[in-house]
């Protein structure tokens, strides 16, 4: 089967079939296979492969997210998009479609994991608007987290409350809910 017309169907399923597909997703590791289809594909296919990421994370699933950034999983785009800055082709469209897409839905994990873990490799495209945007995200997420850290005082452990916040979820009960289900999630795909 042709790698680009898998990565559609992927991305329509994801779509289309929520929670059942995510299962799957996960217990078969399809986040890094698709990723790996960069290495030694077409630029076509590495296109495939950012559309794909850019419904996974239109998604604004915290178990994709944790996926993508526990296996490093956009490493190989990010050194592509870095090698054909000077090309603007699909690819580098579709690039900055993704990166857009994390900046709109406001993916904290997602824009941590862009401006630490792949600053070096994105560094000569900071002039980028999308990824200056990103970084000021970034700095102000870092700037809000340390107020919050400093008015509730550190708990002596060293650890802060996560950076994720999706939406206007005040109710305890359902953030402790959704915490224990992904936590689950996450030992079974283990």
């Amino acid at each position: 089967i042709n790698a680009e017309y898998m990565g559609d169907f992927l991305s329509f399923c994801i779509t289309q079939h929520g929670d059942q597909v995510k299962r799957y997703v996960v217990q078969h590791n399809l986040l890094s296979h698709v990723a790996r289809l960069v290495e030694g594909g077409s630029p076509h296919t590495a296109s495939t492969v950012s559309r794909f990421m850019k419904v996974v994370v239109a998604r604004r699933d915290d178990t994709f997210n944790r996926l993508i950034i526990r296996g490093n999983l956009w490493s190989g785009m990010a050194k592509l998009f870095q090698q054909r800055s000077s090309s603007q082709n699909l690819f580098y469209s579709s690039m900055l479609s993704l990166l857009e897409t994390v900046k709109r839905e406001n993916a904290r994990p997602l824009i941590g994991y862009v401006m630490e873990t792949l600053n070096e490799t994105l560094q000569p495209l900071l002039g980028l608007e999308v990824l200056q945007s990103l970084k000021k995200q970034w700095d102000a997420i870092k700037d809000k987290q340390s107020v919050l850290q400093a008015e509730n005082g550190s708990d002596g452990d060293g650890m802060t409350a996560p950076l994720v916040d999706y939406g206007s979820d005040d109710d305890a009960e359902g953030r402790a809910a959704k915490k224990r289900k992904m936590e689950t999630e996450e030992k079974a795909s283990e």
